[in-house]
């Protein structure tokens, strides 16, 4: 019924959750109530789970270990702020790991380097995921208010950054639809692409992004699976 349900009210999602509530005005009292009895009845107690390997200095690696991670913050990240994990589904993530912090060691200064594996739980709800129709096309409905209201305020676009507008959909994303991580097929230049600045729109990888690891990531699954030097 749900899988009939969704198909019928395609265009009608209800973006927003309160509690066990779900919250949208613009649509019919009966639209809200078959959309609560499908998300209750199927996704209330389902919990995703996803392994992920991060990249960081051997010191950063300790740190995490002993104390699990802290959030990147500022507005120029590809998935918004958070921490940031190659996730299976395109490639190796193990390898993506290794290659990204190497790639980044230019400018970072590092030379030793580790790999941390861990596990995200979370609850379907609380995922966007940019795998699925739904998820690209809430972005672009959080995309196109974002950038009304920048425009309203007279804010710039431009930026050396290319996610720099990405970045504030997802955190507004997360501040206004009550998602808490947020998976996607990614472009990322490693190595030479990277040095040469090769541009593509073809993924290579899988990111998974979470802003709240103190809830998200089991910190009994935090594991040291590579370290070297260069």
């Amino acid at each position: 019924m749900g899988f009939q349900v969704q198909g019928i009210l395609r265009q009608k999602l209800v973006k927003r959750r309160k509690g066990k509530r779900l919250v949208d005005y613009q649509f019919s009292k009966k639209e809200i109530s078959l959309c609560i009895f499908v998300f209750n009845m199927e996704y209330d107690f389902k919990i995703l789970n996803f392994d992920g390997w991060h990249g960081t200095s051997e010191k950063n690696g300790n740190s995490i270990l002993a104390s699990n991670f802290m959030p990147s913050e500022g507005s120029h990240h590809w998935l918004g702020e958070g921490v940031y994990f190659f996730t299976q589904g395109i490639g190796n993530p193990l390898e993506h790991a290794k290659n990204w912090v190497e790639s980044e060691a230019h400018k970072t200064g590092f030379k030793a380097f580790s790999i941390i594996k861990a596990r995200t739980l979370i609850k379907e709800e609380a995922l966007l995921d940019l795998r699925q129709e739904a998820g690209i096309e809430l972005f672009l409905e959080h995309k196109r208010f974002v950038l009304a209201r920048m425009r309203q305020k007279g804010k710039t676009f431009k930026s050396k950054d290319d996610n720099y507008t990405d970045g504030k959909v997802f955190d507004n994303i997360k501040n206004k639809a009550n998602i808490e991580v947020i998976i996607s097929p990614m472009h990322i230049r490693f190595g030479q692409d990277r040095i040469e600045k090769i541009h593509s729109m073809i993924p290579n990888c899988m990111l998974l992004c979470t802003s709240h690891p103190e809830d998200n990531i089991e910190k009994e699954s935090l594991e040291l699976v590579k370290s070297w030097n260069i």
